[in-house]
């Protein structure tokens, strides 16, 4: 058994006994891992603070390869986010990102590109009140590009037309665009405005925290989302059916109807 100390996010908390906490942490140096917090109901307990879900922390923990769970030694926050922890809407858009990591990282395997790009985002997140959505689907595109999925989105794949299309085809398993001109047979293809082509080329190039800064209408942002996730559910099985986003389109509907009903 080693003692380790790492940089960490936590993805969740919850209760473990009467006097416990099971942690899913994401960690800078050993990637995805599970801990257990022994006598954390304890309002005593030193490392009460940093237990919470979306806390940063700096983790010193008991390791031994092979082991589902690990304990926790010792933790200190480094940041609590208390905006996200405080504000319905942003709580509810990070809890996406935590998910999506969550989902599709195996235990144990590092990836500090990744690690970087959701601490990005949760900063990013926290320091700004418009342009959020955008934060979340940068942070999607840039996550998906890492894994070695990232989409084509400059030209047609069939003739290389760049410019010159009425709209496009954006041919999901593919990932890849066919103009107007040359149409599609491939069932699993999405139709795709040329706003939209732009917007997603502009969200994969832009860093995380210049992602807020351009604010796209509610309708070109319903079409990005849905080309979005189509995408991503393709490629990467573990992204079907996220609880968060299912909870985010709830709170936005219960929204939007008590705004018709005054």
């Amino acid at each position: 058994m080693s003692i380790l100390k790492s940089e960490a996010i936590v993805l969740y908390s919850q209760r473990q006994g009467e006097t416990s906490k099971r942690l899913q942490l994401y960690s800078k140096e050993y990637g995805k891992l599970g801990v257990i917090v022994k006598g954390s109901q304890s309002i005593k307990a030193r490392h009460w603070g940093s237990l919470e879900t979306l806390s940063y922390i700096e983790a010193v923990f008991y390791y031994k390869s092979g082991r589902p769970l690990h304990y926790i030694k010792q933790a200190s926050i480094i940041h609590a986010f208390p905006s996200l922890h405080s504000e319905l809407g942003k709580w509810a858009l990070a809890a996406i990102p935590l998910e999506i990591v969550n989902r599709t990282q195996e235990p144990e395997d590092s990836n500090s590109y990744l690690f970087d790009l959701l601490l990005k985002t949760l900063c990013t997140l926290e320091k700004n009140e418009k342009g959020l959505k955008n934060i979340i689907r940068a942070f999607e595109l840039h996550m998906v590009s890492d894994a070695g999925f990232k989409p084509s989105l400059t030209r047609c794949d069939h003739c290389s037309n760049e410019t010159e299309a009425l709209y496009w085809h954006f041919l999901i398993k593919r990932g890849v665009l066919r103009c107007s001109q040359c149409g599609t047979l491939e069932r699993e293809s999405l139709k795709i405005s040329t706003d939209a082509r732009k917007a997603l080329n502009w969200l994969m190039a832009v860093s995380i925290p210049d992602s807020p800064t351009v604010l796209l209408p509610g309708k070109l942002g319903k079409e990005i989302d849905h080309i979005l996730y189509a995408f991503l559910e393709a490629h990467l099985e573990s992204m079907n059916n996220l609880k968060s986003v299912r909870a985010l389109e709830a709170m936005q509907k219960n929204l939007q109807q008590n705004q018709n009903s005054r």
